[in-house]
């Protein structure tokens, strides 16, 4: 509710098909707003920048994937339009701490979720 309306529906859309947004320049186009405006759009928001979003977009929906054991975690990364397992392997222990196949064994799906809204929301700095 902190984001204008067009830029907060393309959010919602890059968190239902994250796999359709490999830059913060898609999400933009998706807001048909310029890349510095979504930017300042979610600075004004406190929210991290929109890079962030799409990280944590994509963790989200690859812990779905990763619950179901008949998934593997290279078609995870490629489900999620990843360039390379090695870059998602790299989100999954940059954000918790673990490798994607671990990441499905030892957090739950509340821990997760926890984890990303650390991740996409700023704190608000007292002055």
């Amino acid at each position: 509710d902190r984001l204008p309306v067009a830029i907060a529906g393309a959010v919602q859309q890059m968190f239902a098909e994250p796999h359709r947004y490999p830059s913060a320049q898609d999400l933009a186009m998706s807001a048909n707003v310029s890349v510095v405006r979504l930017y300042r759009s979610f600075q004004s928001a406190h929210l991290s920048p929109p890079k962030k979003m799409l990280v944590a977009a994509k963790l989200l929906r690859a812990y779905t994937h990763l619950s179901d054991p008949g998934q593997s975690v290279g078609g995870v990364s490629s489900k999620l339009a990843y360039r390379n397992a090695r870059i998602f392997a790299e989100h999954t222990n940059e954000v918790f701490g673990l490798s994607p196949s671990r990441l499905r064994a030892y957090l739950t799906e509340d821990q997760v979720v926890t984890r990303l809204l650390r991740l996409i929301v700023r704190q608000r700095v007292a002055i």
